[in-house]
């Protein structure tokens, strides 16, 4: 008999697992949780947090791609009078932008969310004292009930 009824995922296996995409790692653990009737739980931060996580990883990767082919093309340029072929000065490969990226993020999360009927925990409605107060006096925000 299982000893919890919950299960809280983190940003760092949603991340590893590349969420919002379905991985085989993540289906699986979905599966099994669904068996058990363990309800999956995605804390409101941990979803904000990847998010940007991943957002912020296609615009690195379309940076990256775009220094890479312009390296590329200059070392192309260099044998254009050789070759007789004229190469373009500069090639980019742009990000979608961060509203696109944003929706298609929100859409894709929903999706895998609504189909293992994952439930999202909302930050709590706490003042900026009142968080400071948990921290200075060490109060955990979550509480371990037998």
């Amino acid at each position: 008999m299982l000893n919890f009824t919950c299960l809280y995922l983190d940003t760092e296996p949603l991340r590893r697992a590349n969420w919002p995409n379905e991985s085989g790692e993540l289906n699986e653990l979905f599966y099994l949780a669904k068996m058990l009737s363990v309800q999956v739980v995605i804390p409101e931060a941990a979803e904000k947090e990847r998010r940007r996580q991943w957002i912020h990883e296609i615009e690195t990767t379309c940076q990256s791609h775009s220094q890479k082919i312009n390296h590329s093309l200059q070392k192309l340029r260099d044998m254009e009078k050789v070759a007789g072929v004229t190469f373009p000065e500069s090639f980019s490969v742009e990000s979608p932008g961060r509203s696109h990226l944003d929706r298609r993020y929100a859409d894709a999360s929903f999706a895998v969310r609504t189909k293992w009927q994952i439930v999202v925990a909302p930050l709590p409605d706490l003042s900026v004292a009142a968080l400071f107060d948990m921290a200075v006096n060490r109060v955990p925000p979550f509480e371990q009930r037998k």
